[in-house]
């Protein structure tokens, strides 16, 4: 069985090349990387942003799929701490197949090409996609990281304007009001 048959192999960089926990444990122990993610490792020299973190998700990324969800809202910076589930979504025109993968959730029903962006080669849902997603299930079921992840988004001046023009765009989606109003809110919170 391949190296690459068998799971997650730590990477000096997301997208190089696997290698063999000894090189990588003598690099880090030269000094030379630096933990980046669960799986991926980094040069010293490399600051971890939204393109590193998109690139490590390709190593468990299915094919025709897109990071969603909280591990979106991470790969953008609204979460501190990468998560402990990840989630992915097929994207729209993608061949459908059962894939199922530990620490990942997969949701079957197809995101619209429109909704994303790619960052690091890697397809992520876009900011205002990211918040909405996060907002709707906040709206049914608050949870601490999900409140901090919209609080991060709403916090940005120019994103909340991005946010609300998004949601007044006609999309064919349920709770856009509902999570318009939360942005409505929140800024009549901080500017009260």
């Amino acid at each position: 069985m391949a190296r690459e048959d068998r799971g997650m192999a730590p990477h000096a960089f997301p997208g190089s090349t696997p290698l063999s926990i000894a090189e990588v444990s003598a690099l880090r122990l030269d000094g030379e990387l630096r933990r980046a993610t669960r799986d991926a490792f980094a040069p010293i020299g490399m600051p971890v942003n939204d393109l590193v973190r998109a690139q490590t998700t390709a190593s468990w990324l299915p094919p025709g799929h897109a990071a969603v969800f909280t591990t979106a809202a991470w790969i953008h910076g609204a979460l501190p701490d990468e998560p402990h589930t990840y989630f992915a979504q097929l994207v729209e025109g993608a061949p459908k197949k059962r894939i199922w993968r530990a620490g990942v959730t997969i949701r079957s029903w197809p995101i619209p090409r429109t909704d994303l962006v790619t960052l690091g080669g890697t397809p992520v849902t876009s900011i205002e996609r990211t918040f909405y997603d996060l907002a709707r299930v906040h709206l049914g079921e608050p949870r601490d990281d999900l409140a901090r992840a919209l609080a991060w988004f709403l916090a940005r001046d120019e994103l909340r304007e991005r946010i609300l023009a998004w949601l007044a765009a006609g999309r064919r989606l349920r709770y856009t009001r509902m999570v318009a109003e939360l942005v409505h809110d929140e800024v009549t919170r901080y500017t009260s």
